[in-house]
């Protein structure tokens, strides 16, 4: 009888009009996927609650959750899990694995760091198809992981009233991937729609605290990638800014593209240490009403990274060198004009006369006149990296960088070939988006109505807006942008100071907030 009696309590089932509510014996593992795990309670539908006690627990294995439940602690620091996860390569440290299509809630946890101190990946990871994901009211205290939240899929959701205390590293609090929108791959799907901006289809992240003491201005950050879209509002950000991924070198992999639309509005960003200002690496960006106080520069950048990294062959678009088949590049000798089906157009080639392991291309006697090579691009044909020309003198040839986050290696050996071609707009750079649909399975073959890729997807211009977002001496934080080192155009690629017409915020509390209590 005592056995009965004990299962009963461990199992203890409530009914309600919104579903059957299990509540677990205590936080331990094994009592939460006793109830969570439908494998071990096959009662459990999608509606249901499982609310886990107060207490603190280690837990060492994932809880897969497949159903749309609420998965309901006691409130932050009351129901506690700490991470023992082992780690086995760089997986580990994932608490929650939710699976499917349904609706799904977490709420009331703090995730914690436990014995082990290596990183592992996220801690809590969401894939499938859904319009209703919530992660809310949880803390997450300085986790060795990747991620906080990483949704993958076709996800549509909020992350709300967490949180956020982050390790040294450049951990992620948020992470948004698109990669299965429309039903297809690599993000491809989410490239091939419109923005959608101020509508319920983007991943949210709003009303959250992100603290970040360690430094380093993308620790804490929300990121995207592989067609990832977030909104970003009503946060405060203590010793971050923001920094998400493009279609580069940079992390996703071959095959898979950049973050393809944000807005970053309504939110604080706190600073007692120098930090610089954010940035975007691709896709469509509205930024307005941001406030940044004490030490924060403000602004967010905008770069195409692919115009700084090589070698061509790394990733599955490369350099954007003037020569990339995905990218809009010269194709004729006027330097300005480009025709569907023509080749690249080369304005020189050459040999390098100066020294060894040189970050300048020297050609002696070469009698160029002053940045008659600016805006252009040089490939060292040995090497294969490419490289945007920042100025040239008479015989010398200077290169743009973006910073300690630029991976261009572009050197020189004497004797080294090169040549010079001239790209117009890089594949999903900022302020560009919607563009033909991309089909097939890498590296298989590319098709879009009879015709082979890889080539320029007709990718639309769509600007960014940036509009009062105030610095701490109250002037306008805007796009950070240099002529010398990126081919972007104010008032018409980005636009300063102005807001997007006819753009309405989507509405706020997002109502996810309001229908899942």
């Amino acid at each position: 009888m005592k056995t009965k009696i004990r299962l009963l309590c461990a199992l203890l089932l409530i009914s309600s009009v919104r579903g059957a509510t299990y509540i677990a014996a205590s936080a331990a593992y094994t009592d939460v996927q006793a109830v969570a795990d439908s494998s071990f309670n096959p009662a459990l539908a999608d509606g249901d609650t499982v609310i886990v006690p107060a207490g603190t627990a280690s837990w060492t294995s994932t809880l897969t959750v497949t159903k749309g439940i609420t998965l309901q602690g006691a409130g932050n620091d009351t129901t506690v899990l700490l991470d023992d996860i082992p780690r086995v390569g760089n997986t580990g440290s994932l608490f929650i694995h939710v699976t499917g299509n349904s609706a799904m809630r977490v709420t009331g946890f703090t995730f914690r760091y436990g014995s082990l101190t290596t990183d592992g990946m996220d801690n809590i990871r969401r894939a499938g198809i859904s319009t209703s994901f919530r992660v809310d009211h949880c803390h997450f205290d300085q986790l060795y992981s990747d991620a906080d939240v990483k949704v993958f899929g076709w996800i549509y959701g909020v992350v709300d009233h967490c949180v956020f205390d982050m390790r040294m590293g450049g951990k992620t609090s948020v992470s948004v991937t698109h990669e299965n929108w429309g039903n297809n791959i690599s993000g491809w799907g989410s490239w091939a729609d419109p923005p959608f901006f101020g509508s319920e289809k983007f991943f949210f992240m709003e009303d959250n605290v992100v603290n970040n003491p360690y430094g380093g201005p993308n620790n804490g950050s929300i990121d995207g990638q592989r067609g990832g879209r977030f909104v970003l509002r009503h946060n405060t950000f203590n010793n971050a800014s923001v920094y998400y991924h493009g279609s580069d070198s940079g992390s996703g992999g071959q095959y898979f593209r950049g973050t393809r639309a944000a807005e970053i509005y309504n939110n604080t960003f706190n600073s007692t240490i120098s930090i610089p200002s954010g940035y975007s690496r691709g896709g469509a960006l509205l930024y307005h009403d941001n406030q940044y106080v004490g030490l924060a520069q403000g602004g967010m950048g905008l770069r195409a990274f692919r115009l700084f990294q090589g070698p061509p062959g790394g990733d599955w678009v490369n350099a954007a060198d003037g020569t990339g088949p995905w990218d809009y590049n010269v194709t004729e000798s006027d330097g300005v004009t480009h025709i569907d089906g023509h080749p690249p157009y080369t304005f020189l080639t050459g040999t390098h006369t100066g020294g060894n392991n040189s970050s300048t291309l020297v050609v002696r006697g070469a009698g160029w006149t002053t940045n008659q090579w600016a805006g252009y691009s040089a490939t060292n044909r040995v090497t294969g990296f490419g490289c945007y020309i920042q100025s040239n003198t008479i015989d010398t040839i200077t290169f743009a960088t973006q910073g300690s986050d630029d991976t261009s290696v572009i050197h020189f050996n004497a004797g080294d070939r090169f040549a010079i071609h001239k790209v117009l707009i890089v594949l999903d750079q900022p302020c560009r988006g919607q563009s033909d649909l991309i089909v097939g399975n890498p590296p298989g073959t590319f098709n879009l109505t009879g015709t082979e890729w890889p080539e320029w997807t007709e990718q639309a211009l769509e600007p960014c807006y940036s509009w009062n977002n105030i610095k701490p001496d109250g002037s306008s934080a805007n796009f950070v942008h240099d002529d010398t080192v990126d081919p972007f155009r104010q008032n018409v690629d980005f636009y300063n100071d102005t807001p997007m017409p006819g753009y309405t915020p989507y509405t706020y509390p997002h109502p996810l907030t309001m229908a899942m209590q």
